[in-house]
């Protein structure tokens, strides 16, 4: 009985996706952190430089993209 020559396993092409999916992982986490960022300094802004704008509607402009950003950075946090 000849025992056959065993062949190294081809690489498979997993650590090349997975690299791939860590870095689209990073981007999407990093961009998610940015707007989160912006749309909470766009409250302060509304809430803050905006006299021209009725009171009520600075107030749920405002609070609406601070709440929004918070929120953001919460899911950020739980899923990445």
């Amino acid at each position: 009985m000849t025992a056959s020559p065993s062949t190294p396993p081809s690489p498979s092409p997993a650590p090349a996706a997975d690299a791939e999916l860590a870095r689209r992982r990073i981007r999407q986490r990093r961009t998610l952190i940015v707007l989160s960022f912006v749309l909470i300094a766009a409250g302060i802004v509304v809430l803050t430089a905006l006299p021209r704008l009725p009171l009520p509607m600075r107030i749920l402009t405002g609070l609406g993209d601070i709440f929004l950003g918070m929120i953001l950075l919460v899911v950020v946090r739980q899923h990445h």
